[in-house]
């Protein structure tokens, strides 16, 4: 009888430990450069759908949250479980009337710039990459 407890303890802590193993990829910050692909609006404006890639080949992006402040959305990426399972490319974020700019966190609590709104002829657009428009943020 002893050794069947003992048994299925090990089996349920196994599981535990593989659970915590599988999960704790989705819950870390994506702590590498993820560059915009591509991006298209919504008809409405209201809604923009980003193309991402992860730069270094053994990393995966596997979910988005965007917090938005002002009239910048703020994206910050985290990992695929095992840096496959959950792996996506496409997002689509909400965007508020007066947002102007899109920012991807890129580690160390820097978030760069990667769309703007062009005041003059109301379109999204790219920023000039010679520019290094980065804002640092404490706290997410």
């Amino acid at each position: 009888m002893k050794k069947k407890i003992i048994i299925i303890i090990l089996i349920l802590l196994i599981i535990v430990i593989l659970g915590l193993f599988f999960f704790s990829g989705s819950l870390l910050k994506h702590e590498g450069p993820i560059i915009l692909v591509d991006y298209s609006l919504s008809e409405n404006e209201t809604k923009v759908k980003l193309k991402v890639h992860a730069m270094l080949s053994f990393a995966s992006v596997g979910r988005a949250q965007v917090k938005h402040d002002g009239d910048n959305e703020f994206v910050t990426f985290y990992n695929a479980l095992f840096f496959k399972i959950g792996e996506k490319d496409d997002y689509e974020i909400e965007l508020n009337s007066t947002s102007k700019k899109i920012y991807f966190y890129i580690g160390d609590g820097q978030y760069k710039l990667v769309l703007i709104k062009n005041e003059e002829t109301n379109q999204w657009e790219k920023p000039d990459e010679s520019k290094n428009d980065l804002i640092n943020i404490s706290a997410d």
